[in-house]
């Protein structure tokens, strides 16, 4: 309506160009904002992007794709539910010498389940314990659970107790780091599984790419003429005016005063905030005050110093906010 335009054509206007405003996604059925489509789960947007035939949209998505992690950034480890089962059956055969084993993933229950043949006497010997054959403790690995040795006794009157066995359980878990250590000298041996587990990790963590906010686009009417904003000052205000809950994680130094002072008053001045407040320990409340005037010289603000909180002044404070 402010432009005259139709729906369609003020759609056609934001969505084209060599730097689009908006993008229409095919899976919510909605146009999006720049910064908040180009952000997020990236990954799954350029499927759908392609899938749509949306062609500015893969090329935009295309460039925010997260850098791929290589095998020396991946730790693939016993037990994680990312690892497709038939890697853990490949290392079962090839540890405990057996020509079968099934492994299966309950995703709801997240636990493991596995069965193996038979296995040899040297090779229990060698991953097991006198009181844990080596699947089970694999077992346990999986489910990050390594088993105890339990004990079946009697008491003094007759009566059955059931306790762990401290030091056949030390044992057991000796053998676990020692499993668990194979397993990652094995596991990358293989080009093709390196490559296939580098992918799945990739595909399944590495998808999200941070918002980045511009605010380049800020006139900031009322600042200081004779005051220059940094690029990271005018982003970090536009990222305050677009979202009601932001932490500014910056160093001594880096423009927070400006950031939140640039904030409030464009929140301000679009009617986003009707008195909007900032809270400052008290030995910072002139000095916040002096860089608000000096952002903005014809400010309207209100500093409660140290003078305005005593017994006489008080009321008159709140009866001003």
């Amino acid at each position: 309506q402010l432009l005259g335009l139709s729906e369609e054509k003020a759609a056609e206007a934001i969505g084209s160009g060599d730097k689009p405003l908006a993008f229409f996604d095919p899976e919510t059925k909605e146009w999006e904002a720049r910064s908040q489509y180009l952000s997020g789960q990236v990954r799954k947007k350029l499927a759908a992007a392609r899938e749509a035939g949306l062609e500015q949209n893969v090329k935009e998505l295309e460039a925010v794709q997260p850098e791929r992690w290589t095998a020396d950034q991946v730790t693939p480890m016993l037990g994680s539910n990312w690892i497709p089962p038939k890697v853990y059956e490949d290392f079962a055969k090839h540890l405990l010498g057996v020509d079968e084993a099934h492994v299966n993933y309950s995703e709801p229950a997240n636990a493991f389940s596995m069965l193996v043949g038979d296995v040899g006497e040297a090779k229990q010997a060698e991953w097991g314990t006198p009181d844990m054959p080596a699947d089970a403790i694999i077992r346990g690995i999986l489910n990050s659970r390594p088993p105890k040795v339990m004990r079946d006794e009697r008491n003094a009157d007759g009566k059955p107790i059931r306790y762990e066995d401290k030091e056949a359980s030390a044992l057991v878990v000796l053998k676990a780091k020692e499993i668990e250590n194979a397993f990652s000298d094995w596991v990358f041996n293989d080009g093709d599984r390196r490559r296939d587990l580098v992918n799945t990790f990739n595909d399944k963590f590495n998808t999200r790419t941070l918002r980045q906010h511009d605010g380049s686009h800020l006139m900031m009417p009322g600042k200081s003429p004779d005051v220059s904003l940094r690029r990271h000052i005018l982003n970090g205000i536009w990222r305050g005016i677009y979202e009601r809950n932001t932490l500014y994680d910056h160093v001594v130094g880096a423009g927070k005063t400006f950031i939140g002072a640039g904030r409030v008053m464009e929140r301000r001045r679009m009617g986003l905030s009707r008195k909007p407040m900032i809270t400052v320990p008290n030995h910072l409340v002139d000095q916040w005050a002096s860089e608000i005037y000096r952002l903005y010289p014809a400010a309207k603000i209100l500093a409660a110093g140290n003078n305005q909180f005593t017994k006489q002044n008080r009321r008159k404070l709140f009866a001003r906010i």
